[in-house]
């Protein structure tokens, strides 16, 4: 289930590839994730926890492209197709959005069947998701934007020392989205707008987490009601801020020293155990070159699920 719940990793470049634009925009973020919980000396962690991530996405028409770390992603939103590429080993896979999908969820599994048991249990998984608007306002890359606090707090039925719910997970987003008026003021902003509402699936996070988790009945509605909650005032976030926090676990291990096991200490409840952040830094509309979405003739076919493995190396060890 731990493998499966890495797996949306595997979405962020496809998201971000998607963010834009119908006629030519070029988007310039840094994204930065701080996992705090120790890991233990056999795992790698995903290169987007190494340090800040400068992205870059460009959009003709309606094609997107988008740097993510070691990788590019080239969407076509009218033909639902997606490419991988990796520059540095000279590869590319391109699919549908489907089998894309598909691929994830069978990398995050490893390809085994999950326990019917484990695949039953996010049918009992509780969810509230509480929003609202903080009423901060900031402008960011000359954009007027405003402040909305969304928290989500799951409970899943797994028994844990101490806890009488089971375990919970609490995320805390702080969303800065462009306020009404602003598309129309501010060109590039306006094309992102008008790509996302006219890309469909290409970025519906809450369809495609569905598909991901289809065999985990509750779970992919529960991460839509999360996605849903994200989406409302617009796709674009121009700033955003996220910490997860497990407030049981190191109790947990706290419980499990004691009787003599040998495990990492947590960080305390009111600590998240990870945390990203986005910002927005730069946004025009200069022309994109085709030249960007072709991909070079020396680079080599591979199967989709070796170069998803590059985004989620952690989770095919788990």
């Amino acid at each position: 289930m731990l493998k499966r719940m890495l797996s949306p990793y595997a979405l962020i470049p496809l998201l971000l590839g998607a963010s834009a634009v119908y006629a030519d925009v070029t988007v310039h973020q840094t994204m930065e994730f701080q996992f705090k919980m120790p890991m233990p000396a056999a795992q790698t962690l995903p290169p987007m926890f190494n340090g800040p991530i400068e992205l870059v996405s460009r959009i003709k028409g309606q094609r997107a492209y988008a740097s993510f770390g070691s990788l590019l992603i080239i969407t076509d939103s009218a033909a639902k197709q997606i490419t991988l590429v990796d520059p540095k080993g000279k590869r590319y896979a391109a699919t549908s959005l489907a089998d894309y999908l598909a691929s994830v969820q069978k990398t995050a599994s490893g390809g085994a069947a999950m326990p019917e048991e484990a695949r039953q249990m996010p049918a009992n998984i509780k969810v509230d998701i509480q929003s609202k608007s903080t009423g901060r306002s900031e402008r960011i890359m000359g954009i007027d934007a405003a402040e909305t606090e969304i928290v989500f707090h799951m409970t899943i039925p797994i028994p844990i020392p101490g806890q009488e719910n089971g375990l919970e997970l609490t995320g805390k987003f702080q969303c800065w989205k462009p306020k009404p008026g602003e598309a129309d003021r501010v060109p590039a902003l306006g094309e992102l707008e008008a790509y996302h509402s006219r890309a469909g699936d290409m970025v519906n996070t809450g369809s495609m987490l569905s598909q991901i988790f289809g065999d985990m009945p509750g779970l992919g509605e529960n991460m839509q009601k999360l996605t849903d909650e994200l989406a409302k005032g617009g796709r674009t976030n121009l700033r955003l801020h996220g910490a997860f926090y497990m407030p049981g676990l190191a109790g947990m291990m706290a419980q499990a020293r004691a009787s003599g096991a040998d495990v990492p200490d947590m960080p305390g409840p009111d600590s998240p155990l990870l945390e990203m952040r986005m910002e927005t830094t730069g946004m025009d509309t200069a022309p994109v070159p085709d030249s960007v979405f072709l991909i070079p003739a020396d680079y080599q076919q591979a199967p989709i699920a070796d170069l998803i493995k590059m985004l989620m190396p952690a989770a095919a060890k788990l």
